[in-house]
């Protein structure tokens, strides 16, 4: 047990140190990314207690997609993540306000949509680069709001996180059937948040959806 500190400190010490090297390199995405990994790891090493299955998942997501950049030729088709948009969908006004404060810890900007209507009306005139959608919306899950963004022609491919504090294989499962990428449970954890959005954001840009 004594080494589980030591090595969360560790392990925060490097990203901060990586984090700083890509800003004065001037590699705005790489040091995005890397600032969020660190805010990440600095909760993990400061509240041990926040780690859950959903936490660890997002941050071996984030550790394999980084050593994916390291070539320059994948690196330097990153753009910068403020120009991003991304789409919450939520009910509960609380949610709303943490992944939107989340976003813009991550550099990232926001809209959130209340109700499935609200999000489709806004999905059938507007790109968006990534898709924060909970599972228990009104009027429609979120697994079959899913399916129907799917069919608008602007959002084929858009990345689609579902929110869900049923973190079952079931869901897993129906949410990849339904057409979403990804998932990330609450209770939240908003440097999480912040990670997961840039991790679809940049893949989004890299075409690996």
């Amino acid at each position: 047990e004594g080494s589980t500190p030591a090595a969360a400190r560790e392990f925060y010490q490097r990203v901060h140190a990586f984090a700083e090297e890509m800003s004065v390199l001037g590699q705005r995405p790489l040091f995005c990314l890397a600032a969020q990994i660190e805010a990440l790891a600095y909760d993990l090493h400061a509240f041990p207690e926040q780690i859950n299955p959903s936490i660890l998942r997002t941050l071996s997501q984030a550790l394999d997609f980084f050593a994916g950049l390291l070539p320059d030729t994948v690196r330097n088709r990153l753009k910068d993540p403020s120009a991003a948009q991304v789409l919450i969908v939520d009910d509960e006004e609380g949610a709303r306000k943490i992944i939107m404060a989340a976003m813009r810890l991550g550099n990232l900007k926001s809209v959130a949509a209340d109700t499935p209507t609200t999000a489709l009306a806004a999905l059938g005139v507007q790109g968006f680069d990534l898709i924060f959608l909970d599972v228990g919306l009104p009027e429609m899950t979120g697994f079959e709001l899913c399916s129907k963004v799917r069919m608008l022609p602007l959002h084929e491919k858009t990345p689609i996180v579902f929110i869900t504090g049923m973190a079952t294989f079931q869901n897993r499962v129906q949410s990849s059937l339904s057409g979403g990428n990804d998932f990330v449970g609450k209770p939240f954890n908003i440097s999480e948040l912040g990670l997961k959005a840039l991790i679809w954001v940049f893949r989004g840009q890299l075409g690996q959806i």
